[in-house]
């Protein structure tokens, strides 16, 4: 099966798309199923950020309710409520995204990076690992911040969103050994959590 052409990396605030079905396969659990596209904007989850949500509406008016997309070897499947005969592949689909859950996760993510950002300049921290919830940010950083530091840090990242200093987005390929070694010092670390229980982590309130 080919992969899926991701619409989202080319254009972050592009909410609809025309695509064709290329598998679908029924969940009889739930009813519904799941649908891989030749093409999407919807997000999927994965890099600490939750995956989108939407429609797919049928040629026929059918629209189905997308409450889940994963990635799997390059292809994108959208977890679907139902899935109808007519939502077989090669069937066109018409994919909307629901902006307001996208653009809070995008505003949520952006201001992971800026604190990232300010928390290595201020004390050589590293980002080890996030989780975008509904109401907060959770950072895992490599070195114990004080409470005291933390606060200094949010107000310098707040700074930086006062000043709505412009958004670049670059895409930089790591070596594959720098890959690995990322991934791994991310496995030691959640080995430690698990054995001694401690974590050292920054909570941010949502701003919405």
């Amino acid at each position: 099966m080919q992969r899926t052409e991701k619409y989202f990396e080319q254009d972050a605030f592009r909410t609809e798309c025309e695509s064709v079905i290329l598998a679908a396969e029924p969940d009889e659990k739930t009813g519904g199923g799941r649908i891989a596209l030749d093409g999407t904007v919807f997000y999927p989850e994965g890099g600490g950020q939750p995956a989108d949500r939407g429609t797919l509406t049928l040629p026929d008016g059918t629209v189905l309710r997308v409450s889940d997309v994963h990635e799997q070897a390059g292809i994108i499947w959208h977890t679907v409520d139902v899935l109808p005969a007519a939502a077989a592949p090669g069937a066109a689909v018409a994919g909307c995204i629901d902006w307001d859950w996208r653009f809070d996760k995008m505003q949520q993510h952006t201001g992971e990076h800026i604190l990232s950002g300010i928390l290595h300049q201020m004390f050589g921290a590293e980002n080890v690992g996030f989780h975008i919830g509904s109401e907060a940010v959770r950072m895992d950083t490599s070195v114990p911040i004080s409470a005291e530091g933390l606060r200094a840090a949010e107000l310098e990242a707040n700074r930086i969103v006062w000043q709505d200093v412009p958004v670049v987005v670059t895409l930089e390929v790591l070596p594959c050994v720098e890959t690995r070694r990322l991934r791994l010092v991310k496995r030691c670390l959640h080995l430690l959590r698990r054995h001694t229980g401690r974590n050292q982590s920054k909570d941010m309130e949502d701003s919405q």
